[in-house]
């Protein structure tokens, strides 16, 4: 195993679009961080030698070397980050003018940290509010109707939910295979988050006429989230979000470590709303306000986010 980061991360794996843009952003150079891409569709963050590198089975997981272990006659050792906060803040760290790592590139780099208290509370706050609830992928699975919920199902969102819920149950189910006693409530809830969405997934495929009464439990369930995530979730985290921003970035002209959350988060609900990655596509997000709007024209322009999402947003 070579002495070289690994970041392994998700094609359309929201947190692992906030590490790749934080990476741009630090400019950390092409030889310096290997990237493994790790299918979700076919279960791969579930296998068991992935699993090894994080028991979680998320993405994205950042393998480094460990610095006293890197002296010529020494044997490399390794340490894994298996959460996207403490994988960005570990990036903004070792790459800097006041770190000691040697880095290859020559580009600049940027300390994302804010440098004043009341800065590194509305840094907080953002980050705190996009990490929390609802959460974002309770907005990718939700459906206004029968109809969109369908489409959903047969897209490859549905391959991948009703993928990843195959595999957590085979985890879960088979005592051969070791999951850590910490881990386990973990995976237990995400397996009845996961079933539940597919569940209505595989449901609503069925004809109305044919559904026992528990699929179509299942669909009405899933269907009486969209309000509460649409009508009330969305309001108060776009409210927190024109309290906070300072504009024209989140902290004002520096790009920080919020800006990598908040980016990434209005593009998947750009995204889910119908837009598309113009000044004019944060415009479909319902109820959206000025300095969202100010906040989403300034920060498409970044070369970090042109990078992540030039070709498409998810």
């Amino acid at each position: 195993m070579s002495s070289v980061a690994k970041l392994y991360y998700g094609k359309t794996s929201f947190w692992s679009a906030v590490v790749r843009m934080t990476i741009v952003e630090k400019g950390y150079g092409e030889d310096e961080i290997e990237f493994k891409l790790i299918d979700m569709v076919a279960g791969d963050n579930y296998k068991p030698e992935y699993l090894l590198i994080n028991p979680f089975g998320t993405v994205p997981a950042l393998v480094v070397p460990l610095e006293k272990s890197l002296a010529p006659d020494m044997e490399v050792k390794y340490k894994a980050l298996t959460d996207s906060k403490p994988i960005v803040e570990f990036l903004d760290k070792s790459r800097s003018a006041l770190s000691h790592t040697h880095t290859t590139s020559a580009a600049p780099a940027p300390v994302l940290t804010p440098a004043t208290i009341s800065h590194l509370n509305i840094s907080s706050r953002l980050i705190d509010t996009i990490r929390g609830e609802p959460s974002v992928a309770a907005f990718v699975w939700s459906a206004k109707a029968e109809s969109d919920l369908l489409a959903k199902a047969k897209s490859p969102l549905g391959t991948t939910v009703q993928s990843r819920y195959t595999k957590l149950q085979q985890i879960l189910s088979d005592d051969e295979t070791y999951v850590p006693k910490k881990v386990l409530p973990t995976l237990q809830e995400r397996f009845t988050r996961l079933g539940a969405a597919a569940k209505a997934f595989e449901a609503v495929q069925i004809e109305a006429s044919a559904r026992t009464p528990e699929q179509q439990a299942a669909i009405d369930a899933h269907l009486a989230k969209y309000p509460e995530l649409w009508e009330q979730g969305l309001p108060k985290i776009l409210a927190v979000f024109e309290q906070e921003i300072v504009g024209p970035l989140a902290l004002g002209d520096q790009v920080s470590l919020a800006d990598m959350y908040l980016a990434v988060w209005l593009t998947r609900i750009t995204k889910l709303s119908g837009g598309d990655g113009t000044p004019e596509g944060v415009d479909k997000i319902p109820g959206v306000g000025p300095k969202v709007k100010a906040y989403w024209a300034a920060i498409i322009e970044r070369p970090s986010w042109k990078a992540v999402f030039g070709s498409g947003i998810f």
